[in-house]
């Protein structure tokens, strides 16, 4: 990152920023405790196989960025809670200097990333032993370093080129922290695509910028995905793609036919204890696979392709049903929050912090969905204004929109059940739509009336 564009104020404001994110951590850290979760126990697994450098008992499941934070916490719960409180304060820079570059006014910065570290889902979530706060700071590792590659006029070769690298980086190691981040990667590209078309006078061939960006993901998740064929025969980044269909198509998975019968009437079976249990089918998949490695000595990729393809044959010959559990889904994405499943008020270890925070807790939720509403309606605002094509955050503004929205397309498309939780990775891009969107509208009014008077 560029500091030395940065003036002394903003310097300034950068550091209180950063004391500020820090002691709300610390207080944080001394009055509650990290949680962990069954996803939590698929990481550890990896990682422990990593550090021994043992995998006979590899299942392909988990991708490899987050078992690297869990060995470089040595698996001490609290020590990964640092290191995720650490990636937070990264976060907010990272927040801090997008808004900044974007509206170049260092005190509409400052308070949006002091506001951006006020969120105590975001707070709470990197108390969690899970990937949400790792998947935030490389997604807005790539936001800037795309502001940085869509600069006009900006001259340095190398510096251009170095910066489509860290983008690259950047959607490389998110998708192998949460691999549905990989639609990233073609989105950006046509972006980069477009961009020098458009901008003629970037310095350099399209064709050096385009190796930059498009070999290190290639090869690192082409790496990995080619690891877990040779080890499990499933190429891909991860073998749970079955697992996640099926939260759709387990639905009305009494509808598959004799050929899958075996899968269908053990998922039936654990479907009516857990609709007993719970009241909902979605992770009934997670009773089931545990038999069918104990009955058939299938693997988790076995496993997996077989619910892939009862799966596809159901969504192909029950369309209405499949759309009907997306639709579901794509709803439980912006509107209905499920945060009570990922904070714990008993471990807080004062009573009164439990009763207040509680209460601020679930008031944000329902602020959530208001900023959602809020997101989605300026999104489609500003794509259909005149003034889109003058805006010199156009390329970041659709950058950010074309992102939350694709996301919750494939995420409901692909799985149903805790679709909420999967919102909170793409959080930082719907406030920094909002703020920079509300900051043009300011702007805007502004000139207006400066034009007026003249």
């Amino acid at each position: 990152m560029n500091f030395r564009k940065l003036s002394f104020s903003n310097i300034n404001n950068l550091y209180l920023l950063i004391c500020v994110a820090i002691l709300i951590r610390i207080i944080f850290f001394f009055t509650y405790a990290p949680i962990g979760y069954p996803d939590t126990g698929w990481y550890e697994k990896l990682a422990k196989e990593i550090i021994t450098w043992n995998f006979s008992e590899y299942d392909g499941a988990r991708t490899p960025v987050y078992p690297i934070i869990l060995i470089i916490g040595l698996i001490k719960w609290k020590l990964v809670w640092l290191i995720q409180m650490a990636f937070g304060v990264a976060n907010t820079i990272l927040f801090y200097l997008i808004i900044l570059k974007a509206t170049n006014n260092q005190k509409f910065s400052f308070w949006s990333g002091i506001g951006y570290n006020f969120s105590l889902i975001l707070l709470f979530f990197e108390s969690n032993l899970l990937t949400e706060t790792i998947c935030i700071f490389f997604l807005l590792l790539t936001a800037y370093y795309f502001q940085r590659t869509t600069e006009i006029n900006k001259p340095g070769i190398f510096k251009k080129n170095t910066n489509y690298l860290i983008l690259s980086l950047a959607v490389t190691f998110a998708t192998l922290t949460r691999p549905t981040f990989a639609y990233i990667y073609p989105l950006l590209l046509l972006f980069i695509i477009y961009d020098y078309f458009k901008n003629r006078d970037h310095n350099g061939a399209l064709f050096k910028k385009l190796s930059f960006y498009i070999l290190p993901f290639l090869v690192l998740v082409g790496g990995w995905s080619t690891f877990n064929k040779i080890k499990v025969d499933y190429f891909g980044p991860t073998t749970l793609t079955g697992f996640h269909f099926i939260e759709h198509s387990g639905a009305f998975i009494e509808y598959a036919p004799d050929e899958y019968a075996d899968l269908r009437d053990l998922y039936l079976k654990y479907r009516k204890i857990k609709i007993s249990e719970t009241g909902e089918q979605t992770t009934t998949v997670y009773m089931v696979y545990p038999e069918i490695q104990k009955n058939k000595g299938y693997s988790i990729a076995r496993i997996s392709k077989e619910l892939t393809a009862v799966s596809f044959w159901l969504f192909y010959h029950y369309p209405g049903l499949y759309f009907k559990s997306v639709a579901r889904a794509y709803f439980d994405f912006w509107l209905f929050p499920n945060f009570i499943d990922y904070w714990d008020l008993n471990k807080f270890r004062f009573k009164l912090l439990q009763v207040s925070v509680a209460f601020w807790v679930k008031l944000e939720l329902y602020f959530w969905i208001v900023i959602k509403l809020f997101f989605l309606a300026g999104s489609i605002l500003y794509l259909f204004s005149k003034n889109v094509r003058n805006d010199p955050n156009k390329m970041l503004l659709i950058y950010l929109i074309s992102t939350v929205i694709s996301l919750s397309l494939i995420q409901a498309l692909v799985q149903y059940g805790d679709n909420w939780r999967f919102s909170v990775a793409v959080k930082p891009f719907i406030i920094l739509t909002i703020l920079i969107l509300a900051f043009n509208i300011k702007r805007g009014n502004k000139e207006n009336f400066i034009s007026k008077t003249e």
